[in-house]
């Protein structure tokens, strides 16, 4: 595990800390795990530092002997005694209370951006606080909800449904409830109140019948999560989406079904992907024994390196309509630059000069193939020599025959129309007539050959 700063000073670590927020600009693949680091800067404090819930409530409560710690008020065990209920519900009414106040931090609002631009598969809370809900993300973690469905998983319960400590039914909070558990006492639940009355009314026996008490919908230390099964197989199905990031947000891994969970999470990036990796931010560093499955310890606030990564790779705040209007502008330009570009090119370039032929052969040379071979004997016979001249002025040596003239003639008014047109002309060879061709070798004193002319 390898600890960063925002501001490193050192060359690697600026590297190091570019690289990954690099990776998590481009990854389309994470999972997220959140705890009371993120909403510290909302207002509510987190549960272990100097000024935590834990030491909150031992300072209030420092006559309670049953309340040694902090964290007993967070365990099963409490509800043996009817001290212990009244302070939890008071304090669970003035978290409840407060929590309402409070509006979300940056981390929260970066967390909904990763769900808008679908970079975020899943993200795990142990938060009660349910501050993701006012930015509308789906945080009911029932087996009622389809699991895909499901953006934001409450690990540890939510503090704005009550339960039933007997039926399990689930309410919201109303007046009522919130007058009686300011006061320390519990409602009862009205569905056991209801199917006590209803056997009353039919004379049955009343013994069995019990009436269970109302209570935030918090997971406590020693308690069984009634919702585990759903849990694991939703969290399979995300490891089988094949992860390659892990954030880890404002917790100090100290519950150990979160350590467990991180554990698997860490193995399957590590194993099923080599450039997976696990990045954890949160002032508080790790101990040594997360080494191995920590990549990087990012050491700052959460809200701090949002504003880092904000700074640093704007693009990656942008909203998926923005960053598309962004994209086909810039599309747009660099078409613009090439059609610039080529506009100039041809403006700029001058025409190919003619080649230049001496008077003397300038009608041989537009002599074009298909023209009549009279013409061409007429020609042939103006000229002083049976040679031409190419335009740097040398003699290109020709025999004396008019069959070879011209198929020098030929290939040379060829070369002239490929330098002057893009365009390759693939000229026939002119077959002259048997009468044409003895006609010009009477003409020229020359004797026949035996073999044929090519």
């Amino acid at each position: 595990m390898r600890t960063l700063l925002l501001d490193p000073e050192d060359r690697e670590d600026k590297l190091c800390l570019s690289m990954i927020n690099q990776k998590v600009s481009k990854s389309k693949k994470m999972l997220c795990l959140t705890g009371a680091g993120i909403s510290c800067n909302a207002g509510i404090p987190d549960f272990r530092s100097n000024k935590g819930l834990y030491n909150l409530v031992k300072q209030e409560n420092k006559g309670v002997k049953s309340l040694n710690k902090g964290q007993d008020l967070f365990d099963i065990s409490l509800f043996r005694q009817e001290e212990t209920i009244q302070i939890f519900n008071r304090f669970m009414h003035s978290l409840y209370e407060h929590s309402r106040q409070i509006q979300p931090t940056d981390t929260h609002l970066f967390i909904k951006h990763l769900y808008e631009r679908k970079k975020l598969i899943r993200c795990y809370t142990q938060n009660i606080d349910g501050l993701e809900r006012k930015l509308g993300l789906v945080t009911d973690n029932t087996n009622e909800l389809k699991w895909k469905d499901l953006q934001i998983v409450q690990l540890h319960g939510d503090l704005h449904k009550l339960s039933c400590t007997n039926c399990s039914n689930k309410f919201s909070w109303d007046l009522e409830y919130e007058t009686l558990l300011h006061n320390g006492e519990s409602p009862e639940c009205p569905k056991c109140l209801e199917f006590y009355f209803a056997r009353l009314s039919q004379g049955k026996r009343l013994s069995s019948i019990n009436i269970g008490i109302l209570r935030p919908n918090i997971i406590l230390y020693g308690e069984n999560n009634e919702y585990s099964e759903y849990l694991v197989r939703g969290f399979n199905q995300d490891l089988n989406k094949r992860p390659n990031i892990l954030l880890i947000f404002g917790t100090s891994l100290k519950v150990n079904g979160v350590q467990s969970l991180v554990k698997k999470i860490a193995k399957n990036l590590h194993e099923d992907d080599s450039k997976g990796i696990v990045i954890y931010i949160n002032k508080t560093p790790l101990n040594s024994s997360w080494n191995s499955i920590v990549d990087f310890h990012i050491q700052a606030d959460c809200d701090e390196w949002v504003q880092h990564l904000r700074t640093n790779f704007p693009d990656l705040f942008l909203t998926q309509s923005q960053l598309d209007l962004k994209k086909n502008k810039k599309k747009r330009s660099i078409i613009k630059e090439e059609n610039n570009c080529t506009t100039g090119d041809i403006s700029l370039t001058p025409p190919v000069t003619p080649t230049k032929v001496k008077s003397e052969n300038a009608r041989l040379t537009n002599l074009k193939p298909s023209d009549n071979i009279q013409e061409y004997i007429s020609l042939l016979d103006d000229t002083d020599q049976g040679e031409l001249t190419d335009e740097d002025g040398e003699n290109n040596n020709l025999l004396p025959s008019p069959m070879n003239s011209m198929n020098s003639m030929i290939e040379q008014n060829t070369k002239i129309k490929q330098e002057t047109n893009p365009i390759t002309v693939h000229s026939k060879r002119i077959k002259p007539t048997v009468g044409s061709t003895r006609r010009v070798l009477k003409a020229r004193n020359i004797p026949r050959r035996k073999n044929k002319i090519p």
